[in-house]
């Protein structure tokens, strides 16, 4: 089973002397059959090669001591884990990561042909740490147009070696201090949960999902009569779309019925209107955009009743026990 002593593996091989280290750029690709990427080697000096491991090394070693601190936690990657405070550590097994295979090339080519962060510019980077068996770290981290400081001025000058160059033409690259995940012996280990699932376009995972979950709210005996709206809604809203995903793990909507719904509805003071279609049928109609988190809620059961004093909450995360 995965646990933080795999992460600890991993920064002992950061720390490793000898390794081979380099900064990969990738360029997402048009394609018919999914996700892929091209990718390219950015030259880089010995200075700057030294930088990149000790930039890994030092984000492993602060994640870890969060963790034994009891500032953070370790657990398998979930898709609503997006709203944790703090946000935990979360590992997921190479198998499966839905967009593996978009990236292979850049866990198995050693060398790639060369590229730079000129036009057009790289949809993520990556830092990459080998040793002498093939062996390989591999920390992602998503791009920005900031990182690229543009030459339109008469003339620029950069400290090196204690005194101030003149620099005419090219790029200045900033390369940001921060991971937002590591890839290392068949396991995914992430940091920085949304700019991760935003490099790989996880969310469509998540679109994926509610395709799902709206077919099975559409078969199950509470009936949602301007569903077609409830559906547009949660798909603008990638925060909906994950609590919807809640309700995909949880499974309870074939145990609620059009009664249990209405009872729910009025206990618990819920905005939603009860009301016949055309053919006598009695269902919920939202009236406005902000009452689809009731709707949701309702369907991931998440209304509860103190047995203290009979309190009634509306839950936002809860713990099964």
């Amino acid at each position: 089973m995965t646990d933080i002593s795999d992460l600890e593996d991993a920064r002992t091989f950061g720390m490793g002397h000898g390794s081979t280290r380099d900064i990969v750029v990738a360029r997402e690709q048009n394609s018919n059959d999914g996700l892929e990427f091209e990718f390219g080697e950015v030259p880089i000096n010995q200075r700057i090669a030294n930088d990149i491991q000790d930039l890994v090394k030092s984000r492993l070693k602060k994640r870890i001591e969060n963790y034994r601190d009891g500032k953070t936690e370790f657990e398998e990657y979930d898709l609503s884990n997006i709203n944790r405070d703090p946000q935990p550590i979360q590992y997921c097994d190479r198998d499966d990561f839905p967009m593996s295979d978009s990236i292979e090339e850049l866990f198995t080519e050693n060398d790639l042909p060369e590229s730079s962060y000129e036009e057009p510019r790289p949809d993520f980077q990556a830092i990459r740490l080998k040793n002498s068996d093939g062996k390989m770290l591999v920390a992602f981290r998503g791009y920005t147009n900031r990182q690229v400081i543009e030459m339109n001025r008469k003339g620029w000058m950069m400290l090196q070696d204690q005194e101030y160059n003149k620099v005419n033409d090219g790029e200045l690259v900033s390369l940001p201090q921060k991971i937002d995940a590591i890839y290392f012996d068949g396991q995914f280990f992430i940091f920085k949960q949304r700019s991760f699932e935003d490099t790989f376009d996880w969310v469509e995972e998540l679109e994926n999902t509610a395709v799902e979950t709206f077919r099975t709210i559409k078969d199950s005996n509470v009936l949602i009569h301007n569903m077609s709206e409830f559906r547009e809604r949660v798909y603008n809203h990638r925060t909906k779309m994950r609590k919807l995903y809640e309700v995909s793990q949880s499974g309870i909507t074939s145990d609620l019925d059009m009664q249990q719904a209405k009872a729910i509805i009025d206990e618990f003071g819920l905005e939603l209107d009860i009301r016949e279609n055309g053919d006598g049928k009695e269902g919920i109609e939202i009236p406005d955009g902000h009452r689809v988190w009731d709707v949701i809620r309702l369907f991931n059961n998440d209304h509860l009743v103190s047995p203290v004093d009979s309190s009634r909450f509306q839950v936002y995360g809860k713990e099964q026990r």
